[in-house]
């Protein structure tokens, strides 16, 4: 049997996406792992699986935690800690291109990996897959989100647009990529220049010559992942949550991967009534509004329960934020850091969320409407798609007020429709965990030749 390597970022959302399928192939027989940074261990290994931890000396154990209280300052608060983060990275590059940091390599030679997998949620992925190039390792891309490249159909999923056939739709899904490579070319040199964001046009291209792959071949027009070498791409979403005429060549859409059997956080269940019907309220952990906004978000979400009283809700306010912070919360909420979601989405009759891509396919496979809050990254292009698809209705986080929010809940509430939709979406879902598609596609993948390198100068 094969050694299979996932490659990971210091993300729930990463590891939730990949674990279904990691057991689906340590049940196969394959001898299955993970590699990432520090930040990742506890998770990985709390599951069962083997973690090796790599390029720890530029980012020890903790250091996400701290980049993730960076959403909930102010950017004046948070300029010194985005300097030392630039910079962190990029002498973490220059010590790759002068081979002063070998950890991958010494993780390689004790793994021998025939083939891995590297879970793509942003361009620094792109950086351990380079160097599996180097040495020879098969590759493929598992992606937890729905990002693409450049499609006059199919609009950005950073935005909320949906698909069209007429002539207007097309011309505005064409403005909006124009508009997505403007943003990012004028954002990146702005901030680069002010030492606020990696370089990374030019440290990814430097790295690719060194690894001996060719820069011309990193794909730079894409929505999200924003440097996307030519690698297979298996997609942790069924193609019938995506818009019609989305699929593409080498992308392949397999299973959800949803995990029922993943460990979850402790709850008190005691404090659930059974026979009420439960809402459920979570944004994520990756939030950049800013504290005072979450604070506001999260309190229009209790004021508005408080006024739903055959309602019971669970709160999930993510780190650094507790129930203390929050005024009047009535005896039918329940208000904790974390929730364990899935165990919450069998029992649960409706969600408030951000759109997260890992978020919306746990609500559609259990059947649970949303209402949708999307404010960064792909999530409203995610939202753009349930919504589409009936599956709940969209808010503006900024602005909603608790009687607009009640209004949205009665909405769903008071029509079959977006619940029959939801449930409808959920027997797709299962359909296709059921049918196995990813593991027959990596037992695929490791029957293909590896890399064929460059002779070196």
């Amino acid at each position: 049997m094969a050694s299979i390597v996932w490659v990971i970022l210091p993300l729930s959302g990463s590891f939730n996406a990949s674990v279904k399928l990691a057991r689906d192939l340590k049940d196969a027989g394959h001898q299955v792992s993970y590699l990432g940074l520090p930040d990742s261990e506890d998770e990985v290994c709390g599951n069962g699986f083997e973690f090796t931890p790599v390029f720890e000396r530029w980012f020890p154990k903790g250091f996400y935690a701290e980049h993730e209280k960076l959403g909930l300052m102010g950017l004046a608060e948070a300029l010194p800690a985005i300097r030392d983060m630039v910079g962190r990275f990029n002498a973490f590059i220059e010590a790759l291109l002068a081979d002063r940091d070998t950890s991958f390599a010494a993780a390689v030679d004790r793994l021998r990996p025939d083939l891995m997998l590297f879970v793509n949620s942003g361009e620094t992925v792109t950086i351990p897959a380079l160097l599996a190039h180097a040495a020879g390792i098969r590759s493929a891309y598992v992606y937890d989100m729905l990002c693409r490249g450049e499609d006059l159909a199919i609009p950005p999923v950073t935005t909320p647009l949906p698909p069209g056939n007429t002539l207007r739709a097309r011309g505005r899904v064409f403005m909006a990529w124009k508009r997505v490579w403007f943003a990012r070319r004028v954002v990146e040199k702005a901030c680069a220049r002010l030492g606020l964001q990696v370089d990374w046009p030019r440290m990814v291209g430097r790295l690719a010559i060194k690894c001996g792959y060719p820069p011309g071949q990193i794909d730079t027009l894409t929505d999200t992942a924003a440097f996307r070498m030519r690698l297979p791409e298996l997609v942790l979403y069924p193609l019938e949550f995506e818009f019609p005429g989305a699929g593409l060549p080498g992308r392949h859409h397999i299973e959800a991967s949803i995990d029922l059997s993943r460990r979850q956080c402790e709850f008190p269940w005691e404090w659930l009534a059974p026979g009420r019907p439960l809402g459920l309220c979570a944004v994520g952990t990756m939030v950049w509004l800013g504290r005072p906004a979450l604070l506001r978000f999260f309190q229009t979400v209790i004021d508005a329960a408080a006024g739903m009283p055959d309602w019971q809700w669970v709160v999930a306010t993510g780190n650094g934020l507790d129930a203390g912070d929050f005024d009047g919360v009535p005896p039918n909420v329940v208000v904790v850091n974390r929730a364990p979601q899935l165990a919450l989405l069998e029992r649960a009759g409706l969600m408030i969320n951000h759109g997260g891509a890992n978020t919306v396919k746990e609500c559609a496979y259990f059947g649970v409407p949303m209402i949708l809050f999307p404010h960064v990254n792909d999530t409203p292009g995610v939202t753009a798609r349930a919504v589409y698809h009936g599956l709940g209705l969209r808010g503006d986080i900024l602005r909603i007020t608790a009687p607009a929010l009640r209004d949205l809940i009665g909405q769903i509430d008071g029509t079959c429709y977006y619940r029959a939709q939801a449930r409808l979406m959920s027997l797709k879902f299962r359909e296709a965990e059921q049918a196995g598609e990813g593991l027959r596609l990596v037992e695929a993948l490791l029957a293909t030749p590896a890399p064929c390198l460059p002779p070196r100068a």
